[in-house]
């Protein structure tokens, strides 16, 4: 291969202009990504509306929290957890079951909790 080109592989039915757009895109785009103390601050919102909602419901399941908070299965998974390090609720049962909500109504302050 002794003539090798530094040109793009392109499919023969993608247009340059197609192409090109795909090269440009990164560039031109503005697209600023959350900092890590952002995340941080939208997981303790999150969090906090996840105890809200066992408290409500007095359970706490991953599917709950699921079907509540439209969330991913890993993402309510790791808001139990973080509800068990807390107190928040009980330890898994069985897989599947429902978690025993440990704090009550309306009245429980979690101020310094977590």
């Amino acid at each position: 291969m002794s003539g090798s080109s530094s040109a793009p592989v392109k499919p023969k039915w993608w247009s340059t202009a197609a192409a090109q757009s795909l090269v440009i895109f990164p560039k031109a785009s503005k697209t600023r990504w959350p900092t890590t103390a952002a995340l941080e601050d939208d997981d303790e919102v999150l969090l906090a509306k996840a105890i809200e909602v066992v408290k409500k419901q007095r359970s706490a399941s991953a599917s709950l929290l699921q079907r509540k908070l439209n969330l991913g299965f890993p993402k309510a998974a790791s808001l139990l957890d973080r509800m068990e390090e807390m107190g928040v609720v009980g330890p898994e049962q069985k897989a599947g079951r429902t978690r025993i909500v440990l704090i009550g109504g309306e009245d429980d302050d979690l101020e310094g909790w977590g």
